[in-house]
């Protein structure tokens, strides 16, 4: 079985076995009348381009309906770290002003990079770096100022969210596992690429155990300004390797396909490189698989737990009720 950066590695089920976050289906803030009231913040990237954000500012519109309605929230906001609007220091103060006494703030990036770890931070006034900040500003970032706490997640990658997705996607194009080959395209950062990779490596792997599948690589091509250069090369080695190729897109709202119709669209010799070959295309996204909303829920409710435990434990007198 060939799996990319040389690496001989055995697929065999349950190779990579990542924990889901075990949370309750009833929040703590629902179980008791005087719990501090939470605010959800979904945070995605965001473009110059209203067309680019609508589908993740409906998919935050979503999550957030579900956080406020079962789990306990007292208000939700979509918003994004750059180039459009609502930005972050407006959903900050928006919930502040909904009369959240604590903010919950996840980042719903596919990885772990720069922007989760540095820019996203520095825009929630929670961390300072001269770079963020100069970053931020290039792109018209305002800087949050949290008078509330602010309970800081990880990314979408925790746990096997993209493992699940990934082998969604898969299925539907899968024929002939034995005569396959999987692709992975995806939006990385020169800084975070060794961690990247290594979830690259765990994704691949847990796919080729579950399919049979036994040819996996991975191409980070930006949001596709390196499909061209960078991506068709590793998909012809692969269709050179394999009778079909399946191409999966691991992004929040793009699609592998969706970056293979914008890249054609500029450079029309892609479309002669591609044909004749079967190189075929996943159509979805993490916004479009249901489970994505599930697993974003369940980071809020864990860290919201956190929080409301602390604030018991600050106020042990705090359930006693008028009568």
């Amino acid at each position: 079985m060939h799996v990319s950066r040389r690496q001989t590695l055995r697929a065999l089920p349950g190779l990579f076995s990542l924990g889901l976050i075990s949370v309750s289906r009833t929040s703590q803030a629902a179980e008791h009348h005087d719990a501090e009231k939470l605010g959800f913040l979904i945070i995605g990237h965001g473009s110059p381009s209203d067309q680019w954000n609508r589908p993740f500012l409906d998919f935050g519109e979503r999550v957030g309906k579900l956080a406020t309605t079962e789990k306990g929230f007292a208000a939700s906001r979509t918003v994004l770290m750059e180039f459009g609007s609502p930005n972050i220091s407006d959903g900050l103060h928006e919930l502040e002003e909904a009369g959240c006494q604590a903010i919950v703030a996840v980042p719903a990036f596919v990885m772990t990079g720069h922007h989760t770890v540095f820019d996203v931070p520095a825009a929630l006034g929670i961390y300072y770096s001269q770079h963020a900040v100069e970053h931020l500003g290039e792109h018209g970032s305002e800087l949050g100022k949290p008078r509330v706490p602010v309970i800081y997640t990880a990314p979408l990658d925790e746990g096997d969210l993209l493992e699940r997705f990934a082998l969604s996607e898969i299925k539907k194009l899968s024929q002939d596992p034995q005569n396959e080959a999987i692709v992975f395209l995806y939006h990385g950062d020169a800084e975070q690429r060794p961690l990247q990779e290594r979830r690259l490596s765990q994704i691949a792997n847990w796919c080729c155990a579950k399919t049979g599948i036994t040819w996996a690589e991975w191409i980070h091509i930006g949001i596709g300004q390196g499909f061209e250069h960078h991506g068709m090369p590793v998909l012809l080695k692969a269709a050179e390797k394999k009778a079909r190729v399946l191409v999966i897109g691991v992004y929040t709202t793009l699609s592998a396909a969706a970056i293979q119709r914008r890249a054609q669209a500029t450079s029309p010799q892609i479309a002669e490189q591609l044909q004749g070959r079967a190189i075929v295309f996943s159509q979805g996204s993490l916004t479009d698989f249901p489970e994505t909303d599930r697993h974003l829920l369940s980071i809020a409710e864990a860290a919201a737990k956190i929080r409301t435990n602390e604030a018991h434990h600050a106020h042990p007198g705090g359930h006693h009720h008028s009568h």
